[in-house]
């Protein structure tokens, strides 16, 4: 099992380094994606860390999101591997949940956490990281000061 999970991480931290815009995004995103559910879940279901048994799993998920931002990976390629790998987070979390003496309902829960929480941790992170010569952040969150301005022009404005 635990060559699985190493597979699913090697897939996930693919897919993850591929949506960073920076070294530190695709880094950033390679290991939240891989690692950030399974946390998630051990700390949410006062499980024991994972990531602490088996510590080559952040460094692996890491390299392989270095390789994935280094080569550009194309979009079809990286969907599959996130989805290979948030299928079999989904069941590994499930049977971990139950192996820990979960009801079948919060093992259920657990695997949704652990296959989708990495995604949202790093999706949640980067909304606040995103730059203003980044295109895709038409959308982005602005927050504003007492004076109605961007905290960036009231920081610019004498």
């Amino acid at each position: 099992m635990w060559g699985l999970d190493l597979l699913a991480g090697v897939a996930l931290g693919l897919a993850g380094g591929s949506r960073g815009k920076t070294l530190f995004l695709a880094l950033l995103g390679g290991v939240l994606v891989a690692a950030g559910g399974g946390i998630a879940r051990d700390l949410i279901f006062g499980l024991p860390l994972y990531v602490l048994a088996h510590p080559a799993f952040v460094p692996v998920a890491a390299i392989s999101a270095w390789g994935s931002y280094r080569l550009k990976l194309p979009f079809l390629p990286t969907l599959l591997l996130d989805l290979a790998g948030t299928l079999y987070f989904a069941w590994g979390g499930a049977e971990r949940g139950l192996a820990h003496g979960l009801s079948p309902e919060k093992a259920a829960l657990a695997g949704t956490i652990t296959a989708i929480g990495g995604g949202v941790l790093f999706t949640v992170i980067t909304l606040f990281y995103r730059r203003e010569n980044d295109p895709a952040c038409a959308h982005r969150i602005e927050y504003r000061g007492i004076s109605g301005k961007t905290l960036e022009e009231e920081a610019t404005t004498p």
